[in-house]
């Protein structure tokens, strides 16, 4: 909202009052008549919707928190700021990662950026947020995940000016025990982290889930998911190709859960890194990177799982750990477990029947199976629409028939048959586990009476369609 006749600068210090979707309508009744008589520009979320999705972490994970930005007198950010800071003391909202906080028992947190959309964009066509000082200097006003301030502006609430203090937003030791060596993951979800125990030297991996941040009615927030992969993980103990849970532990509001380190990079990363995995591998490229070598092992740690009573629910490349020969699964937070289950998963690789949050079955992990070996192979994520969620399969199926044929032989035809339904898809896992591969199907070639040109020119056509569509590697 912005009052008649109030002017708004290109810049400067705003303020942001962060809410959970249950108290905002608390919030706003607080809010709204102190910031018209203030007499300040200020904007909120529209909706208990709209404020679900900022702070759910995905869609905009820098705006997590903002129930409220308030565009205050440059002369009364800090005056207004300590006033709304007593009076919403105690109001819960997760934490504004790219502000600081004005006092630590209240949601009101502040930042230097921009007031007005800028004009121009960056190099990737993005809005660019650029903030030119007083000397030439230029700082970049987007928001992020860390607190940054132009160097030539004072900490109206400190008093100091960049570089001048220096804590760093998480210990560097976790838990009493565990010191950090090295970042997985920053997310506005929670961050994941290596480190080293320091009682043993033992090398761990930290997941950290950030408190009142995708927060529902029927499963509360992100901290959920870290409680419900410590139930799993000790249903798990001792399974071949899962992490084993050591610890979890509380730090401020936030939770962290302690697993052993299963490998160095994910799937995604390798492929990234390696290039795809090969259907049939050049001679002398080993068994490790062979698509079939990969199929065999994640079927096998899935029919363990199964075993066990338990249905992964996201696997996806981001959650298989590629150590050498050693594959591993990782990140159980929506996994089913003797009849609980949290929603989520990853789209495209998370059935349309799990999208809809049906009850879990073994299939839904068979489905994702199929979508992460054609990743590997193909490097190429899902097809997805947002009102479609059965177009991830239809496609893929699609794709396999248009590079391999009716009836695809070998790796190939097991994927197919994993995005069947469900009998064919429990069999063929059984079968990838057993390496036991379809057999192309053997046909003979009927007599031609082409002259050569005629045969070479039909070669050549061919090639062409074929190559024009068949999926690229």
């Amino acid at each position: 909202m912005c009052p008649d006749g109030v002017p708004l600068p290109d810049h400067g210090w705003k303020l942001h009052v962060s809410s959970r979707s249950a108290t905002y309508s608390e919030l706003v009744e607080k809010l709204v008549p102190l910031l018209l008589a203030e007499g300040c520009v200020f904007k909120l979320a529209r909706s208990h919707q709209v404020l679900d999705r900022l702070n759910n972490g995905y869609s905009a994970p820098a705006s997590v928190g903002k129930a409220f930005t308030i565009y205050p007198d440059q002369r009364r950010v800090r005056g207004l700021g300590l006033e709304l800071a007593e009076l919403l003391r105690g109001h819960p909202g997760p934490r504004v990662l790219s502000d600081r906080r004005v006092d630590q028992d209240s949601p009101v947190y502040y930042r230097y950026g921009p007031f007005r959309k800028a004009g121009d964009s960056g190099a990737r066509g993005r809005f660019a947020a650029r903030i030119d000082g007083p000397g030439g200097e230029e700082f970049e006003g987007r928001a992020g995940l860390h607190y940054e301030q132009p160097a030539w502006v004072v900490d109206p609430f400190t008093g100091q000016r960049p570089g001048e203090e220096s804590a760093p937003e998480e210990p560097a030791v976790l838990g009493h025990h565990y010191r950090v060596v090295e970042g997985i993951l920053e997310s506005a979800r929670g961050n994941v982290y290596r480190a080293v125990d320091q009682r043993d030297g033992t090398k761990v991996v930290i997941k950290q889930a950030r408190a009142l941040v995708d927060e529902t009615a029927t499963s509360g927030d992100i901290r959920m998911r870290l409680r419900n992969e410590r139930r799993v993980l000790h249903a798990l103990k001792d399974c071949p190709g899962v992490p084993r849970f050591l610890d979890h532990f509380r730090h401020g509001q936030d939770e962290f859960l302690v697993t052993s380190d299963a490998g160095p990079v994910n799937l995604a990363e390798d492929v990234a890194r390696n290039g795809p995995y090969p259907i049939d591998p050049h001679p002398g490229a080993g068994d490790r990177r062979r698509l079939e070598t990969l199929g065999r092992r994640l079927a096998r740690i899935l029919l363990d799982l199964h075993a066990r009573g338990v249905v992964m629910r996201d696997l996806a490349p981001k959650n298989v750990v590629i150590d050498g020969d050693r594959v591993s699964v990782v990140d159980f937070g929506v996994a089913g477990y003797d009849g609980l289950h949290l929603p989520g998963g990853t789209h495209g690789y998370a059935p349309a029947r799990q999208r809809r949050d049906e009850p879990p079955l073994d299939t839904d992990d068979l489905h994702a199976l199929a979508m992460t070996l054609l990743f590997a192979t193909w490097h190429m994520r899902p097809v997805t629409r947002e009102d479609d969620s059965d177009l991830p399969r239809e496609h893929a199926l699609r794709a396999i028939r248009s590079a391999h044929g009716e009836e695809p032989a070998g790796v190939i035809g097991i994927i197919a048959d994993l995005l069947g339904d469900e009998h064919t898809a429990r069999t063929a896992l059984r079968r990838l586990a057993a390496g036991e591969l379809p057999i192309p199907p053997t046909t003979e070639s009927p007599p031609t009476t082409e002259s050569p040109r005629t045969a070479e020119v039909s070669g050549a056509t061919r090639t062409r369609i074929r190559t024009r569509t068949e999926p690229s590697r």
